[in-house]
């Protein structure tokens, strides 16, 4: 509203890339005519240059979420997880057996994180606020974050296990 204090601003859903990036990955791998695959976009430098695009993302963790609630009060979603692998830190120190705590909106229908299974996730940094005096981060799980379950396809979990693998061997980003 024109002349109004309060902010307009929304963030976009995150969208849904299982799908995307197993046709990505297929057509990678199936492509037999080696000048043609040359050509296509290799999928895990497709991600390396995701995460490390810092206007995109700042970290990449794979987590096991271990709660998901509902907040009607705020029209959020929040989960709760615990970090099993800190791949790409952003400006909070993410460590192994750390818990880090994402919301989204309630009207968006990605992502869908169910309790005890496991997850990447490339995203933003936090927001970091006061509970009761303890400093806490919450991440949003909206716009540019990407959330990867790498048990969607076979061949999904192999390509995460590259991006990984890749993430250890640059320690991060190159840029």
């Amino acid at each position: 509203m024109e002349g109004s204090d309060q902010c307009q601003c929304t963030q976009s859903c995150m969208k849904q890339v299982n799908q995307e990036l197993f046709e990505m990955a297929l057509k990678f791998v199936s492509e037999k005519d080696a000048a043609k695959r040359r050509k296509l976009p290799k999928p895990v430098d497709t991600l390396m240059d995701y995460a490390c695009n810092f206007k995109k993302a700042n970290f990449v963790v794979k987590v096991n979420v271990t709660d998901v609630s509902n907040n009607p009060k705020r029209d959020v979603i929040f989960a709760h997880a615990v970090i099993l692998e800190a791949l790409l830190q952003g400006r909070d120190a993410l460590r192994e057996g750390a818990d880090m705590e994402f919301e989204w909106d309630v009207t968006c229908s990605h992502p869908e994180l169910t309790l005890g299974k496991i997850y990447y996730i490339i995203g933003k940094d936090g927001t970091t606020f006061n509970v009761n005096g303890m400093t806490r981060v919450r991440y949003d799980l909206m716009g540019t974050a990407l959330v990867i379950d790498p048990e969607f396809k076979p061949l999904l979990r192999v390509l995460m296990h590259s991006f990984v693998t890749e993430l250890k061997i640059n320690k991060g980003c190159l840029n």
